[in-house]
């Protein structure tokens, strides 16, 4: 259904699922309790559905072996990256790259530098 027939579509599902697709690839890939799945179902931590963020919490902690003690039904999402990064980090792993936000109102003027 996402990607081409060599691509892992559970790992296709996670990124390119709808919600409810995305939330059952991550507690699938978590069931594997691999560390190296833990960056992807990292990323569906800050997802726009409180369900999905559950799941992919969930997910997590089964992939990482470690509960990250992750509040993902009330933190605000810059919250929910940094203790994850931090969770990471104890672990000796690479923190996971989350999603740069494409709303360009974030962008304080006089962020960037000029041309």
């Amino acid at each position: 259904m996402y990607g081409d027939l060599e691509a892992n579509t559970l790992l296709a599902t996670l990124s390119l699922g709808k919600p409810h697709e995305r939330a059952v690839a991550a507690a699938v890939l978590g069931e594997e309790r691999k560390r190296s799945l833990a960056p992807a179902i990292a990323k569906e931590l800050v997802n726009d559905y409180p369900l999905v963020r559950a799941f992919a919490a969930r997910a997590l902690t089964n992939a990482l072996g470690k509960d990250c003690q992750l509040d993902v039904g009330t933190a605000t999402v810059g919250v929910i990256e940094d203790e994850t990064r931090a969770c990471f980090r104890s672990l000796g792993m690479s923190p996971p790259v989350f999603a740069v936000p494409s709303d360009a109102s974030i962008i304080e003027e006089g962020a960037l530098p000029n041309d």
